[in-house]
C-alpha cells in the first residue's frame, strides 16, 4: 500500500514528461463496447453456462408441453419462461444497459484523462486519481477501437484509440507489449 502512495505522491508533483496522453468522455458506446468485450473475453465461461442452461430449460419445457399432462404443461411453460429470461438477461440490449449505467453513475459529463509514463499509468477525472505501475497490471487487451487496461479482473480502464492527445496508439502498443510481455493481449 505504501508503494502505491509513493507513486501517487510522485506523480502529483512530477515534472517527468508523459509519453502518451488521452482525454475522453464516458460514452454509451464505450460502455456498451466494453460490456460486449467483457462478455466474450472476461466472463465467457459463465456466460456460456447460463446460455446453455437457458436453452436446456427451453427444450425441457417444450418436451413437457409435448407430453401433454396438465402438470407437465404448466411446468413446461414455466421452464420456457425461465430459459428465455436467463438468455435475455445476459444477451439483452447492451446499449440500453450502458445508457442506464451512464445516467445513474454520475459520470455522464466526466472527461477521463490518462497519462502513460515510463513505469506507470496515471488516470484522473473530476472525482478520482490513481496510479498503477505497469508491473501491477492484471492485463491489457487491445481491440480495433480500444485499449482495455485491467488493474484487476473487475477494474478496467477503457482507453479509446481516437482519444490520444500525445503519442499514438501504435507507439503505446509497442511500449505496452515490451513492458507487459504475455500480459499484453493484442487483438
Amino acid at each position: 500500500m505504501d508503494e502505491n502512495i509513493n507513486y501517487i505522491e510522485h506523480y502529483l508533483h512530477t515534472e517527468e514528461p508523459a509519453l502518451f496522453e488521452t482525454a475522453c468522455p464516458m460514452t454509451e458506446k464505450a460502455i456498451a463496447d466494453f460490456r460486449k468485450f467483457s462478455n466474450k473475453t472476461l466472463i465467457a465461461p459463465s456466460f456460456v453456462s447460463v446460455i446453455t442452461s437457458g436453452v436446456f430449460m427451453i427444450l425441457l419445457g417444450v418436451l413437457m408441453v409435448v407430453l401433454g399432462n396438465l402438470l407437465f404443461v404448466f411446468q413446461g411453460v414455466f421452464d420456457i419462461m425461465i430459459g428465455i429470461a436467463a438468455i435475455y438477461c445476459l444477451v439483452g440490449n447492451a446499449k440500453n444497459s450502458a445508457k442506464r449505467t451512464l445516467d445513474k453513475s454520475g459520470y455522464k459529463d466526466i472527461i477521463k484523462h490518462c497519462k502513460f509514463y515510463q513505469d506507470a499509468f496515471v488516470y484522473t477525472d473530476n472525482f478520482n486519481m490513481g496510479v498503477i505501475p505497469y508491473s501491477m497490471l492484471y492485463a491489457v487487451h487491445e481491440t480495433d477501437e480500444y485499449f482495455y487496461i485491467l488493474k484487476t479482473k473487475k477494474e478496467t480502464h477503457v482507453i479509446p484509440k481516437d482519444s490520444f492527445t500525445l503519442g499514438t496508439p501504435e507507439e503505446l502498443r509497442k511500449m505496452l507489449a515490451e513492458k507487459l510481455g504475455n500480459k499484453y493481449l493484442p487483438h
